[in-house]
């Protein structure tokens, strides 16, 4: 079973300039050679990799918090802010 990504900025991101490829490619046939069963080239589509970078949340001007590398970089406070 496959789990949704997470509805955030970051997976939008990362996911504009794989989909953007992919309508372009498919609406001006750009073929890469890859033969299929009946031996005709077809568009190779980009397949999505999600790459999490992190989270920061900030709560106003003075306070912040910051987590990246699955939670080995954490900062908090004025210092994130």
């Amino acid at each position: 079973k496959k789990v949704p990504y997470a509805a955030t900025a970051q997976v939008a991101m990362q996911q504009a300039t794989v989909a953007s490829w992919n309508v372009y490619a498919t609406l001006t046939n750009k073929y890469i050679p890859k033969r299929n069963g009946n031996d005709r080239d077809t568009v190779e589509l980009l397949p999505f990799n999600f790459i999490n970078l992190g989270e920061m949340m900030t709560l106003g001007s003075n306070d912040a918090t910051i987590s990246s590398l699955n939670g080995l970089v954490e900062i908090g406070g004025p210092a994130a802010s």
